[in-house]
């Protein structure tokens, strides 16, 4: 199977075998992204050695003539994302001119393959930054890689295309599928986001493909298409729309789709592409089970060209009129991330901090709270609390907790009445009103989580959901408990980050007479403000409290008290 997708296992034996069946290759070398800085320099050698062997063999026929060399920035640094763009973005920068010289020097192109969604926009800010880069003025061996699955990617071809003809330079786009679909779904419902990066019906990729593939073609005054398809309507489709004399070529991948590419290029004379993964076998399963995983979906055209009972009607169907069966509407059986359980409750609000929009707006968030007091205010000393990354910067300020004030505390806690007068079907609903707010209050509570606790970003998101799936859980525990005669008693409890919270139904219980079992209150707690977490365990407090126990609140620690008292004032 190894030896079915992988052209061979250097890059010497690849050449030497893409020899021998003719047509031309773009290399890539195999392995996912770096972990280490050393990886990086190690993947950057990799790929000088691969250029240099590329180059040996041409004939100087300019870049679209001549085999080619694929790259990955995420294999050129070990931080390469939109967070760490100070560090990675000159670093790889530096690294892809100097594969570029080599490229240049040597009559071949080089390409910088598309990677997963959160990554798009760095991309296109190195791309930015390489097409009027000086030392490439004049060189069109440039290319880049669009995934027609992206929601995105008609944009990324206009930016690309504008950039481009701005800077008055030519480069090659590579129109593929996409290649990382399973992954973006993963990522997207874990994240809790709003929507999918990605296009969930495989008829819309189609579309987006075509489109795109229009957009290309009516740029090549600047751009040289490469469409990459082993799907027979979207070839004939390209040919159609292709004007008389137009530059561009078709790609496939090593091992598929060599039937199609040569009944287009004995019909057309349009000469096809072959990309060709280079590496030893421990580095291919990542490739292997993203190939595996396309070509085993049953929507797969290379799957359904297999299948005898299919007829060619439906094999080669117009993507537009299948998607007008269905008024263009998303696959209903993939479900926006946040309702993946069905409408039974949502999944815990993200937000993805990668993406520049976000990040910019996360930069401004707010970071001071309104004065809060419940009752008088303690007797002890006030403190000022500092942001940990700014010792400048004074957030707010607190009143440290004294014997007299927990005294004074629970001494409160004794005279509420909340136990007794609400009952289990009032408590979810007030939990549920609270998962609610808390997810309004995200961008308050994530400045207070990074000013005061001098969290990152994506730790300031987490600890906010965590808090949202702490009071959805008890919401549900005591809506099954005021349901149910009979309590569920050791059920599993799920929050709104989608997956088992670790929590379980348990049932308390006293003896007032022999034989005779009540559930009672548990009485008061003492609950001290901790050091860390503090939005998500504040939460627990008062889902402690909503399951019959009053809760005496007090910040003994004086650390993450601005946070404390953000949560409790919007409860």
């Amino acid at each position: 199977m190894a030896e079915h997708f992988v052209l061979g296992s250097s890059i010497e034996t690849a050449l030497s075998r893409g020899e021998r069946n003719g047509a031309l290759h773009s290399f890539d070398m195999l392995g996912e992204g770096a972990c280490t800085h050393a990886d990086a320099q190690r993947y950057f050698d990799a790929y000088c050695h691969a250029a240099r062997s590329i180059g040996a063999s041409s004939r100087k026929r300019g870049s679209a003539g001549e085999n080619g060399l694929s790259i990955k920035l995420s294999a050129l640094h070990p931080e390469y994302s939109w967070a760490k763009r100070r560090e990675c973005v000159p670093a790889l920068i530096s690294r892809i001119v100097a594969l570029a010289e080599i490229a240049r020097s040597n009559g071949i192109g080089i390409t910088i393959d598309g990677e997963e969604a959160d990554r798009l926009e760095i991309s296109l800010l190195i791309f930015d930054e390489l097409i009027t880069h000086p030392v490439l003025d004049g060189w069109d061996g440039l290319g880049i890689v669009v995934q027609a699955y992206g929601r995105r990617a008609s944009a990324a071809i206009d930016h690309i295309t504008m950039a481009t003809r701005a800077a008055g330079r030519r480069i090659a786009v590579r129109l593929v599928k996409g290649a990382y679909w399973d992954a973006e779904i993963k990522r997207a419902q874990a994240m809790g986001l709003d929507s999918y990066p990605v296009f969930t019906r495989k008829e819309h990729t189609d579309i987006s493909y075509l489109a795109c593939a229009r957009q290309l073609m009516n740029a090549t005054d600047v751009v040289y298409p490469q469409f990459a398809t082993h799907n027979a309507h979207t070839a004939a489709a390209i040919c159609a729309m292709a004007q008389p004399g137009s530059a561009f070529e078709f790609q496939r991948l090593h091992g598929m789709g060599e039937a199609l590419h040569h009944r287009i290029a004995a019909a057309t004379g349009i000469a096809s592409r072959v990309y060709a993964p280079v590496g030893r076998h421990k580095e291919l399963l990542p490739y292997l089970v993203r190939r595996l995983l396309e070509n085993g979906a049953n929507s797969s055209f290379v799957n359904q060209l297999m299948n005898p009972d299919l007829p060619i009607d439906d094999l080669v169907r117009d993507p537009i009129v299948t998607a007008r069966q269905h008024g263009f509407s998303p696959n209903p059986a993939i479900p926006a991330p946040r309702d993946m359980f069905g409408g039974t409750r949502q999944l815990a609000h993200g937000m993805d901090v990668t993406q520049a929009h976000v990040a910019q707006f996360a930069e401004t968030l707010p970071g001071a709270v309104a004065d809060l007091q419940a009752g008088q205010a303690g007797s002890g000393t006030v403190m000022p609390v500092h942001n940990p990354a700014r010792h400048g910067d004074i957030v707010g300020h607190v009143i440290g907790a004294t014997p007299a004030d927990v005294d004074a505390a629970i001494a409160r806690a004794a005279a509420s009445r909340w136990g007794g007068e609400t009952c289990p079907l009032q408590r979810s609903a007030i939990l549920h009103r609270i998962a609610d707010a808390l997810e309004a209050q995200m961008p308050q509570l994530m400045g207070i989580c990074v000013r005061e606790a001098g969290k990152s970003l994506p730790d300031a998101v987490d600890e906010v959901r965590e808090a949202e799936g702490q009071a959805e859980m008890g919401g549900q525990c005591r809506a099954v408990v005021a349901r149910s005669q009979q309590p569920d008693v050791g059920r599993r409890l799920a929050g709104r980050l989608g997956h088992d919270s670790g929590a379980f139904m348990v049932q308390r219980q006293r003896v007032v007479q022999p034989g005779d079992e009540v559930a009672h209150l548990v009485g008061i707690l003492l609950g001290i403000a901790p050091v860390g977490l503090a939005v998500g365990q504040d939460a627990h407090r008062v889902l402690v409290a909503a399951r019959g126990t009053t809760d005496a609140d007090v910040d003994a620690a004086g650390k993450k008290s601005l946070q404390h008292a953000e949560v409790l004032g919007h409860l």
